[in-house]
């Protein structure tokens, strides 16, 4: 049934490809007064041409023809509302954000498309379909979302194989909300969240999807670095019989303190199943007592809702490490072949001194006797 669907819905592609023996071409239009001018007169398979930088006014750009509206690579178009029409846009620039609303089928060829400051880059709100090739790119403002799909009335087919990214300040990638009765999206192409220096974004949103949805997710997805990484993919709020495969690579961001969960997965109901069975890798942490991200997030009773099948799960890692301080060796400041040796002197002989000859000391001859001579008075006898 699904298959079927996704058919039919892929048949209206086939729309926006005119054959070349009906197209005609116009202008080119060097203003948006002109190119509204043009598209109230073009047929089915016509060619706009423009040229320059184009401000689009107030009015929405509404036709009921297949068209095509191309540059030359250098053209821009700002601020473009456009409204329940079927339209190519190739080879130029769609900048200041990008609205579609209403029951359109819109294909974006070499296309670049950028959202203002704290606005989304693209916003489809209706039903219909969105072609992204993957020579195009679609970035949010600063803190804003990149892409963002809301289902409101209408069969929905998106296929996006080129890049989107969200804003710098954290900004989502993409958003799916809500999503409901026949809806099918390919996302095979590369979606990021905003790096930012608190938070980084989220790479992919799903939230509030039922009915019968069915969503293949075959690219990469990445959460947005920052101070806590942003998650890779998440899945709020999904029910009756909305089935999500997963066979891309989704990681969450690196964050200093807490690196982002890989796939998150809450308040899933009812008949809705997620399939797993790509890689799901967790962000890096990089602080000392960082957190990294999970590689799987399932809460509550969501897990019975969750099918692994073949699928890489690796949770993240702490990147922490010292920085040691090196101390360098000496600068060799001459070739060591030109060094000369250091010639040792050779010790001179120092003789030991002769000893001297010591007589041994002559005998002290002893005193002799001298006698003492009388006095007369000893002398005379006594009378």
């Amino acid at each position: 049934m699904k298959a079927t669907q996704a058919c039919a819905l892929f048949l209206l592609i086939l729309l926006l490809c005119p054959l070349a023996a009906q197209a005609g071409t116009l202008g080119p239009a060097l203003s948006y007064n002109e190119l509204l001018a043009l598209v109230r007169q073009a047929r089915d398979g016509d060619v706009l041409l423009v040229s320059g930088d184009l401000s689009a006014t107030d009015e929405a750009l509404v036709t009921p023809a297949l068209l095509e509206i191309t540059g030359d690579g250098k053209a821009t178009l700002r601020h473009l509302h456009v409204s329940d029409s079927s339209i190519i846009f190739s080879n130029l620039s769609l900048l200041d954000s990008f609205t579609v609303d209403g029951v359109s089928n819109i294909e974006l060829r070499t296309v670049r498309v950028e959202g203002a400051s704290g606005q989304y880059g693209l916003s489809f709100v209706g039903g219909g379909t969105l072609l992204i090739d993957e020579d195009s790119s679609v970035a949010g403002g600063t803190g804003a979302t990149g892409v963002s799909i809301s289902q409101r009335g209408g069969d929905l087919y998106v296929s996006m194989e080129g890049s989107v990214r969200g804003g710098a300040d954290g900004g989502s990638g993409m958003e799916v909300s809500p999503m409901t009765e026949y809806g099918t999206m390919m996302l095979a192409g590369n979606i990021c969240g905003g790096d930012g220096t608190t938070m980084g974004g989220t790479g992919l949103n799903l939230f509030d999807l039922s009915g019968n949805a069915f969503i293949t997710v075959a690219g990469s997805v990445r959460g947005g670095k920052g101070s806590v990484g942003g998650a890779g993919m998440q899945v709020v709020s999904i029910g009756d019989t909305v089935s999500i495969g997963v066979n891309g690579e989704i990681r969450g961001g690196s964050g200093a303190e807490y690196g982002g969960d890989a796939l998150i997965l809450m308040d899933a109901t009812a008949a809705s199943s997620v399939n797993l069975s790509g890689s799901l890798i967790g962000g890096n942490a990089s602080s000392r007592g960082g957190e990294p991200g999970q590689s799987l997030l399932v809460v509550g009773d969501s897990v019975s809702h969750a099918r692994v099948v073949n699928c890489l799960l690796q949770d993240g890692e702490n990147t922490f490490s010292y920085n040691t301080l090196i101390t360098p060796l000496p600068e060799i400041t001459s070739s060591v072949e030109t060094v000369d040796p250091l010639l040792t002197p050779t010790p001179e002989f120092t003789p030991e001194p002769t000893p001297e000859h010591t007589h041994a000391p002559q005998p002290t001859p002893e005193p002799s006797f001298t006698p003492i001579p009388a006095t007369p008075d000893e002398a005379s006898p006594a009378e």
